[in-house]
């Protein structure tokens, strides 16, 4: 992967979410400016992309498993609605 697109991806992601460097990067458990420095500094190393990577897949499932739970306690309640 080229170092650029990396820096310009997590810039345009960060903006989308609506959050600054420094919430991003406690966000994901890091120090305050870590953000700051992946995207104006060296090339982010490969595992940070990876952990970056695997917390949002873990936050989907996370999603995901509570819209199913929400699926599941409106249609006991009120039956399913797609019949």
């Amino acid at each position: 992967m080229n170092a650029d697109f990396i820096r310009e991806r997590i810039t345009e992601l960060r903006l989308k979410k609506g959050v600054s460097e420094h919430q991003m990067s406690m966000e994901l458990g890091h120090a305050r400016s870590y953000i700051h420095g992946s995207v104006n500094g060296p090339m982010p190393k490969m595992a940070w992309v990876e952990s970056i990577t695997k917390k949002r897949v873990m936050h989907l499932k996370e999603q995901r498993k509570t819209a199913k739970k929400q699926m599941k306690f409106r249609d006991k309640k009120y039956g399913r609605l797609d019949r």
